[in-house]
């Protein structure tokens, strides 16, 4: 599909109704999606937990593009695309590892956790090593979530960070640790993704076990009452009663989103275990259970959903 075929597409679209068809179909529109829209957002790639000592690492993989997540000797987290300066060959090949150099299996390349190359058999003298080291891009850390963007000069996620510490603050993530990671492939467009976790219409029907629980599942006026409560009891249990929503048009900048919305759980629930009972101790500095559930999104695709005690 051509530029000027999307365009129209775009300028006929009705308001508050589904995309088109191509939106999710068209193999065009969804290599402009990862061009325009992902390789300019800051994405999640993991928690800092995942690498706690010097050498640690892991990939990040997206689309088509491989990126290193390691620790440097100067206890810095870089993102080093993962493509060897020589022949483009991957660097490394399982899926995490840790290494005082990055050794490229193919011809023996080799770098330091900065990215530098370090050696290179049988080149000339005039070699430059220090002009072709592995491409590093952006990361930032939040509360100990890792965030990567591609883009050359990406949205300042010094707002994200800003805009999110005081309601982040009383969990403490960065003290986290990942206890389980589970993967649900998806045969579907992204965006299919993005709109079903934006709208809980379908909770209550395809979610039973979430709906006994979750006043999102719920009309508003069945739980503005138990909101109200939820955001009383807030200040005491050491936790926010503030949300925050700079999406998308309100976003500080592109890619750079962020929201911070709470919602009260229901039937006694006080965290997202199937009989809303406690799972672990309480993170960071919460001090009780509040009776309430926290929704996270920071840039366009990834989402949190934090509890008293743990974060999925």
């Amino acid at each position: 599909m051509t530029e000027q075929e999307i365009r129209e597409l775009v300028a006929g679209q009705a308001e508050r109704q589904a995309l088109a068809s191509a939106f999710y179909r068209d193999p065009d529109i969804y290599e402009r999606d990862i061009d325009r829209i992902f390789m300019r957002s800051w994405l999640y790639a993991g928690h800092q937990s995942e690498i706690p000592e010097v050498g640690d690492w892991f990939l990040f993989e997206f689309a088509e593009e491989s990126v290193i997540i390691v620790r440097s000797a100067e206890d810095e987290i870089n993102a080093l695309l993962n493509v060897c300066r020589h022949r483009g060959s991957r660097v490394c090949v399982e899926q995490k590892g840790c290494s005082k150099l990055l050794r490229c299996r193919y011809h023996g390349w080799s770098y330091d956790l900065q990215g530098r190359l370090r050696a290179a058999a049988h080149m000339p003298d005039s070699f430059d090593r220090s002009s072709i080291g592995l491409k590093k891009i952006h990361a930032e850390v939040l509360d100990g979530l890792i965030f990567i963007n591609f883009a050359e000069e990406p949205g300042d996620f010094s707002s994200v960070r800003d805009g999110l510490a005081d309601c982040l603050r009383p969990y403490r993530l960065e003290d986290t640790k990942v206890a389980h990671r589970q993967s649900y492939p998806i045969a579907a467009n992204w965006k299919l993704a993005v709109e079903n976790y934006c709208e809980c219409y379908h909770c209550a029907p395809a979610h039973p076990e979430y709906s006994m629980g979750h006043g999102l599942a719920h009309e508003d006026s069945r739980t503005e009452e138990l909101y109200q409560k939820v955001m009383a009891r807030a200040g005491a249990c050491g936790l926010s009663d503030k949300a925050v929503n700079r999406m998308y048009l309100a976003a500080p900048a592109f890619g750079a989103d962020f929201a911070f919305e709470r919602y009260p759980l229901i039937r006694d629930h006080v965290t997202g275990s199937e009989d809303g009972k406690p799972l672990a101790p309480l993170l960071g500095d919460v001090k009780d259970y509040d009776g309430g559930a926290t929704d996270l999104q920071v840039g366009p695709v990834t989402y949190a959903l934090i509890y008293c005690d743990h974060v999925v």
